[in-house]
């Protein structure tokens, strides 16, 4: 492949990206998408069966075939600010 077309198919290739960044969601969407996020568990984080041990998560893990998620913050939880 010769430079003269590698940059071509570079700037043809960024073109057809931005093309597809240029497309904004139609009303519709945007009303559909609210009414998803409205409908949404905002407290689903209570439902995970929390430890305070490491190696307890670990034990738990292996038991149930389900990852660990380590979770750790500096802030207020009930505010998100974590």
């Amino acid at each position: 492949m010769t430079r003269r077309s590698i940059i071509l198919t570079a700037l043809a290739w960024g073109l057809s990206l931005s093309a597809v960044r240029a497309e904004e969601p139609d009303e519709a969407w945007i009303k559909q998408r609210i009414e998803q996020v409205k409908k949404a568990e905002i407290n689903g984080w209570r439902k995970i069966p929390w430890v305070a041990s490491l190696l307890e998560a670990r034990r738990l893990s292996e038991q149930e075939k389900k990852p660990v998620f380590l979770f750790s913050h500096d802030g207020n939880l009930e505010t998100g600010r974590c």
